[in-house]
């Protein structure tokens, strides 16, 4: 799966080639229609093929595709597939984490819009699993779990066996009047501390700028994981304290799925309401097409907003505006869902961006 900043790269050096472009939804598991894609993607080819021009570099990109598709007999792997390939090469073909629509393109430059919402679940997310004893770490992307990284407290409890009384805890310990219990317990209570800080150093690394991380295991080292939390993973953690250390891949996944999911709501639609209180007040926010292609051909968007449904109701118009974005270097491009997406469309028509500088002063906003 392509990244924010491998998209951009690719996108560049296509932009002035004729590619073609090819989305197919992998959703199908019905064992009946294992091969249900091939047929809708043969007649797209075929419908593409009608309309377009330079037909043998056409043709020549059909067959790289094909070439790479002829490794499946069965079903597609992920939940949508994509190809973008030019007469002369293939320059990516895989599977995307996120459902797309069936597309056969030919085009001066690649079909980007579908990929937003597949880009978006290509993030990672990291749980993070800890009681006293010891700490699991997964690291779930792209619609794939990995294996899980074992921590254990960093250093063994030293051999206190024998301790007594107060005047042998105080020879071997240097805690005055300590029990061989009181220095077990306080050993024990270092060594977790020590786990704690170790797993979330681990797992803030694994997160990066902008993973999730889940939090689960026992409450009491779930609270102490999470005071050591960087301000940097605000607004990016959840805790479930019904995960625990014994939990199977098969039950994990869809918890963290779920959780991801929680968490890029929230973060889209605190976003949009920053960026429409923004506009409100003309700050750095701007709503509505014109302002956004506006401020796009003037370098000043830093996050770009468009609706789910604009995106499936007018894909032309996405497709025009996404192309304007990573034109301008704009790799943050969120597509809004569900309620978001219904705050998105009905106070900006499907279109809002954050800015990094208000747009200089024009005759007419979105002028050509």
């Amino acid at each position: 799966m392509l990244t924010d900043v491998e998209l951009l790269d690719l996108y560049r050096q296509l932009r002035e080639r004729d590619v073609l472009s090819v989305y197919l939804d992998a959703e199908e598991r019905d064992p009946a229609e294992k091969t249900a894609w091939r047929r809708r993607l043969n007649n797209l080819v075929a419908e593409a093929r009608g309309a377009a021009g330079r037909r043998a570099a056409f043709d020549a990109a059909v067959a790289r595709v094909m070439e790479r598709l002829d490794q499946y007999t069965g079903f597609l792997p992920g939940r949508g597939w994509a190809a973008f390939a030019t007469p002369d090469r293939l320059w990516y073909a895989g599977s995307l984490p996120a459902p797309m629509p069936d597309l056969v393109a030919w085009d001066t430059g690649m079909r980007v819009a579908p990929l937003v919402r597949g880009l978006k679940q290509n993030r990672a997310v990291i749980a993070l699993l800890l009681d006293r004893q010891r700490a699991r770490l997964f690291r779930y992307r792209g619609g794939e779990l990995g294996e899980p990284e074992e921590l254990v407290p960093d250093a063994p409890e030293p051999d206190i066996e024998g301790t007594r009384g107060a005047k042998r805890a105080a020879t071997h310990t240097g805690m005055r009047g300590a029990t061989g219990t009181d220095v077990r317990q306080s050993l024990a209570d270092a060594a977790a501390e020590r786990l704690a800080r170790l797993a979330v150093e681990r797992a803030v690394a694994l997160a990066g700028d902008d993973g999730f991380l889940v939090l689960g295991g026992t409450p009491e080292m779930i609270a102490a994981a999470a005071r050591r939390l960087p301000k940097t993973m605000a607004g990016r953690v959840a805790e479930r304290p019904s995960l625990h250390l014994a939990v199977t891949p098969a039950e994990l996944q869809p918890i963290l799925e779920e959780a991801a999911s929680t968490l890029s709501r929230k973060q889209q639609e605190e976003l949009l309401r920053d960026v429409l209180e923004a506009a409100r007040a003309g700050g750095l926010g701007a709503i509505g097409r014109e302002h956004v292609e506006y401020a796009l051909r003037d370098g000043g968007v830093d996050t770009l907003l468009i609706s789910r449904r604009l995106r499936e109701s007018q894909p032309e118009v996405v497709e025009r505006i996404i192309r304007a974005a990573l034109d301008a270097g704009v790799t943050r491009v969120e597509e809004l869902g569900g309620e978001g997406a219904d705050a998105l469309d009905g106070e900006a028509g499907g279109v809002a961006a954050r800015l990094r500088y208000r747009p200089r002063p024009a005759e007419t906003v979105g002028a050509k």
